[in-house]
């Protein structure tokens, strides 16, 4: 069997180590990525080293036959013991190369990189061509390609903002020290934004924006609560539901246990509750109650929350809660106006970053392979606006409602039916179910 997997991040590679754990000396695994290395993607790049994960090693593991692999590796590679820790993010793609190359040399699999982009995937053929010209065969194709780039939060005022770049593109040099930095967005992505400019020196003033002004919560010491919730309460109105959480909060608190310790009971359930909701339910909980849930439920490491407090607290960051009403470019800078519950206030910076979040139409605005697909109908939107249509073991649904059996996908893109599908822990899971049900096709053809 050969399977071309497109995206050479985290998701890619470990669907590529699982089905090198599971084939033969007859299976090939392709792994095609612009990047330098694999295993990087956006998210474990080294593009800083004060950047941390944001989740403890202890949930990091490659394999969820063996949850302690990533602890061991840490242990035996950077001498690192503490399994509840949250270590340099760029070390995890140190790891999973580190296993890629360990399963080249257990498994029978072959192995092939390719450095590129692929342009097009043939419906018929399931021929993939790359800008390059190089073609693979393929018995079945995994899209693994991440996250979007964020749209445009301006696109109103100007399509072509000079003076906005996306975090994926801002380094600190961009700026001078003391200018103010403008961050659009107060996640955790902005959390990382600050965190790059702390460590190049930068003193200026950082004006941070969002329309609730939310900041992303801290993890603490890892706590058991009994979940309050059952699959079974997804037939529960939404107010019920955020009402008997509420509740649940009140009470773990009046005994001593912590908030996070309730929204991590409610962990293993998410995925079914969200299963089973109706689109229109999930559009609700998106408009009115994601914002409030990512902030308590992506959380930051605890140092990281603490230097973003001292950085509060001297009066360098400022987080504003409102709505972009107006947006002006000069040449010495940028003039944002930003309508709040109390007034309309203008805010002047010379730079702008954009850290609202990933593009989630896959049609529209992803790389040039899915629009592709698209135009041949072997792929279309999934109804509730989160990524493609997929089936539960992230086979892609065509325009006629019907399952591509040689075509796949992990991570991001399956938002719309995995709402937790960001997550190593929710990946790596994914990714074991991928690999069996291939493995389960193969003997079925």
């Amino acid at each position: 069997m050969k399977v071309v997997i497109v995206g050479g991040g985290a998701s890619g590679l470990l669907v590529a180590l699982w089905f090198m754990r599971t084939g033969t000396h007859a299976d090939t695994v392709v792994i095609i990525d612009d990047a330098q290395h694999v295993g990087e993607g956006a998210a474990y790049a080294r593009l800083n080293d004060n950047y941390l994960l944001n989740v403890r090693a202890v949930g990091m593991s490659a394999y969820i036959d063996n949850l302690a692999h990533f602890v061991d590796w840490l242990r035996n590679a950077k001498d690192y013991h503490d399994a509840e820790g949250f270590v340099p993010r760029h070390w995890y793609a140190e790891y999973l190369r580190y296993e890629l190359a360990i399963q080249v040399q257990q498994s029978d699999v072959q192995l092939v990189i390719h450095r590129g982009v692929v342009q097009h995937i043939d419906r018929t053929s399931h021929v993939v061509t790359c800008a390059d010209g190089k073609r693979y065969d393929a018995d079945a194709v995994v899209m693994a390609i991440g996250n979007l780039a964020p749209q445009n939060p301006v696109r109103r005022w100007t399509t072509t903002p000079k003076r906005m770049v996306n975090w994926r593109d801002f380094r600190p040099d961009l700026v001078e020290s003391g200018d103010t930095v403008i961050i659009v967005g107060t996640g955790l992505t902005m959390v990382d934004q600050l965190i790059a400019l702390h460590g190049a020196g930068h003193y200026g003033q950082i004006i941070a924006i969002s329309r609730h002004g939310y900041l992303p919560s801290p993890h603490v010491a890892r706590q058991s609560y009994a979940c309050p919730v059952t699959v079974d309460d997804a037939a529960l109105p939404l107010s019920v539901l955020m009402r008997t959480m509420r509740i649940a909060i009140r009470h773990a608190q009046d005994a001593g246990v912590p908030w996070q310790a309730v929204i991590d009971s409610v962990r293993p359930h998410t995925q079914e509750i969200w299963r089973r909701w109706d689109s229109r339910t999930q559009q609700r909980f998106m408009r009115h109650i994601r914002p409030i849930w990512d902030v308590h439920r992506h959380r930051m490491a605890p140092e990281i929350s603490l230097r973003v407090n001292q950085m509060i607290t001297a009066g360098q960051l400022h987080v504003i809660a409102g709505r972009i009403e107006g947006y002006e470019e000069s040449h010495h800078g940028v003039q944002i106006d930003v309508c709040t519950q109390a007034e309309r206030q203008s805010i002047r910076g010379a730079i702008v970053i954009n850290c609202t979040g990933p593009a989630s139409d896959y049609v529209v605005d992803a790389v040039p392979v899915v629009q592709s697909l698209a135009l041949q109908g072997a792929v279309i939107r999934h109804e509730n606006g989160l990524g493609l249509l997929v089936n539960n073991v992230g086979q892609l649904v065509n325009a006629s409602g019907e399952v591509e059996p040689w075509l796949w996908c992990i991570g991001q893109m399956r938002k719309g039916v995995d709402w937790e599908c960001t997550a190593i822990p929710d990946i790596r899971v994914h990714a074991h179910q991928l690999v069996q049900a291939l493995r389960i096709n193969e003997r079925g053809q």
